[in-house]
């Protein structure tokens, strides 16, 4: 799980170097930010408790559930 969320930003760069800058594209990525740092809590958790371990894995999980108000307006935009 902490790999895939390491490799966000740089799949994000790839894709949009030749476009618009990848900061105006993405923008404050909280999300994504976030989501690498808890991973690599959680696996430090492991191995002294692993119920908060688990516990981290849903809160990513959950934030991950909203969804992203950029999605939305983009989707927003193409219904008009």
């Amino acid at each position: 799980m902490w790999m895939p969320s390491t490799r966000s930003p740089v799949f994000v760069w790839c894709t949009t170097s030749n476009g618009p800058s990848p900061v105006a594209t993405i923008g404050g990525d909280w999300k994504g930010k976030l989501s690498p740092l808890l991973y690599a809590v959680a696996i430090a958790a492991a191995f002294v408790a692993p119920w908060l371990s688990m516990a981290i894995y849903t809160l990513v999980a959950l934030i991950w559930i909203v969804p992203d108000r950029r999605i939305e307006r983009i989707l927003a935009a193409a219904e008009r």
